[in-house]
């Protein structure tokens, strides 16, 4: 389970740096030390097997779309928001292989599960950062069609990637 540890370490510390980043270059020292906290949180969590991690991810997108609306970039929430999900995802994989008692061969079931959590973190991040970029004018009607698509694909990227895998 060593490369699921770090890819979750990794992307843990990483959504760390660009929350603080954002909160400390906004001079907002009480989020900074609550999203410090939470990250805190988030890891005692995981050591000890508890599914506290839950309300540690939900209270950090709420503490990322709060500096999302703060007058800073929002390149680098986007990044945290992403590394956030990718960390959730990946926790959650981490409890369920901590729960068999004679652990499986964690390496080979690690590596396709890490492959489509970093695949789908860099598609998001692309995603999100092109409509940061796009500011397109859509109706409503074809905002949802547009966003209904992407949904539809990123499934069947999903599906194949794990037909790939069997």
């Amino acid at each position: 389970m060593r490369p699921l540890r770090w890819a979750l370490a990794i992307s843990l510390l990483a959504a760390l740096a660009f929350l603080e980043i954002t909160f400390l270059a906004l001079a907002d020292l009480v989020a900074a030390g609550v999203v410090l906290a939470l990250v805190a949180g988030w890891s005692l969590s995981l050591w000890r097997r508890s599914r506290w991690h839950h309300l540690a991810f939900a209270s950090l997108a709420v503490m990322a779309i709060y500096a999302a609306l703060q007058p800073f970039p929002p390149f680098l929430t986007l990044a945290a928001l992403t590394l956030c999900l990718a960390a959730w995802d990946l926790s959650e994989f981490y409890l369920l292989l901590s729960q068999f008692d004679p652990q499986p061969d964690a390496e080979t079931l690690a590596r396709p599960h890490l492959e489509r959590v970093s695949l789908l973190a860099i598609v998001g991040f692309a995603l999100g950062c092109l409509a940061l970029l796009l500011r397109l004018r859509l109706k409503f009607e074809v905002a949802i069609l547009l966003g209904l698509l992407i949904f539809l694909g990123m499934a069947q990227a999903i599906r194949f990637l794990r037909s790939i895998a069997d």
